[in-house]
């Protein structure tokens, strides 16, 4: 989801009213926004996990399973990727 969000926001520049077309440019009216809005998701991300212990950001629900940790950490790698990609 948060891949999404970032092409969507990153990946493409408003022309008119509802299309959109790729672009090399943000207006500062869409940068504002994708500033804001990373923000805003970042600071609800630390809330979130805030007073967490280390067990409970290690569980995992099954063996196969992501831990709340693993979730963070992959969420850390990918941004770090795609602001590269971007």
């Amino acid at each position: 989801m948060l891949i999404v969000a970032v092409l969507a926001i990153f990946g493409f520049t408003r022309s008119g009213k509802s299309q959109f077309h790729f672009g090399n440019t943000l207006s500062q009216e869409e940068r504002a926004f994708a500033v804001k809005y990373m923000e805003e998701t970042r600071d609800g991300l630390i809330k979130d996990l805030e007073g967490l212990s280390q067990n409970q950001l290690q569980f995992r629900t099954a063996p196969d399973r992501w831990s709340i940790a693993d979730c963070v950490e992959h969420i850390a790698v990918s941004e770090s990727f795609l602001f590269q990609a971007v």
